[in-house]
């Protein structure tokens, strides 16, 4: 893999199959896809997890990879330090650099329809992580793995503002007062509808192999929740548990047809309920006795 990065925004471009000398950027800036001249640096973190190794480790002692020192095997040069990396690499052993090339070039992103209203998903760049903001509606759309990175920049933007929103002083969008299976963007198949950190109250909807979708402020909201304590006992009782299932479209699926079926017959439920009551009300309207009600009781 040849990887480059933007010196402007810094997103990470993989230009491997790139013929032109320059590439276009989302945020706009031209990048050169010539490979920069690779150092030999010192290995100092893992490259399956980012974690600091000790000189001499060969085994990371957090996630137990193997930690790569062949120069041989040392192909990958970091867009940022320049440093050797081997190929499988995620992070850079030098600088610690998350290895997160976009999957298109600025000029050529495809076109995406919004899951939410009839809008257009345009791409933006917020602190370094390219999305697709709705023109309709300002919903956010997510690609791939990288909310836990806008997430993360939200929480740094976050502290700069004011107070930070409660419960009740979360907006709601339209979109928001009625429960909807959206479709993903890119798959068109049902995305999953997930509480963030399971008890935020932000609903969130999650396609596992392409991103998640945001309503418009909702990423304001996760950031105020985090900075608010909201992940505190999340973490402390269950520290390797995060919000998301695991990436299987098909799982998704089958999980979407099942909540169809249980919210159809919780329907059903309320439904019958509202008729007995009604029944209820015209047969003891008219005997409001003690022996008027035992006796539609015990019909």
């Amino acid at each position: 893999m040849k990887l480059v990065a933007c010196a402007a925004c810094h997103l990470q471009y993989d230009v491997t199959h790139a013929s032109e000398e320059t590439v276009s950027c989302a945020c706009g800036e031209d990048i050169s896809t010539k490979t920069p001249e690779a150092i030999d640096a010192k290995i100092l973190r893992c490259g399956s997890c980012g974690a600091v190794v000790q000189d001499d480790a060969e085994d990371c002692a957090y996630c137990e990879s193997v930690i790569v020192r062949d120069p041989k095997k040392l192909s990958l040069v970091c867009p940022e330090c320049y440093a050797r990396n081997a190929e499988t690499s995620s992070y850079c052993g030098a600088c610690g650099v998350k290895f997160q090339p976009q999957g298109f070039f600025g000029g050529d992103h495809p076109e995406l329809d919004c899951p939410a209203c009839e809008g257009q998903l345009v791409p933006q760049v917020i602190g370094g992580v390219i999305v697709r903001e709705c023109d309709g509606c300002n919903g956010l759309w997510v690609p791939g793995d990288s909310f836990d990175d806008l997430v993360n920049r939200a929480i740094d933007a976050r502290k700069n503002q004011g107070p930070q929103m409660s419960d009740g002083m979360r907006k709601k969008t339209p979109f928001q007062s009625k429960v909807v299976y959206r479709k993903c963007p890119e798959c068109n198949l049902s995305m999953q509808r997930k509480n963030f950190a399971r008890k935020s109250g932000i609903i969130v909807d999650w396609c596992g192999k392409h991103g998640t979708w945001l309503d418009a402020d909702e990423l304001e909201g996760i950031a105020s929740f985090v900075l608010a304590g909201g992940l505190a006992k999340e973490t402390s009782e269950s520290p390797s548990v995060g919000w998301q299932q695991p990436a299987d479209a098909k799982r998704m699926e089958a999980v979407y047809q099942s909540e169809k079926l249980m919210a159809k017959e919780k329907m059903r439920l309320i439904r019958q309920q509202e008729r007995n009551e009604n029944q209820f009300q015209v047969n003891v309207s008219g005997d409001m006795s003690l022996t008027g009600l035992l006796k539609w009781l015990l019909k």
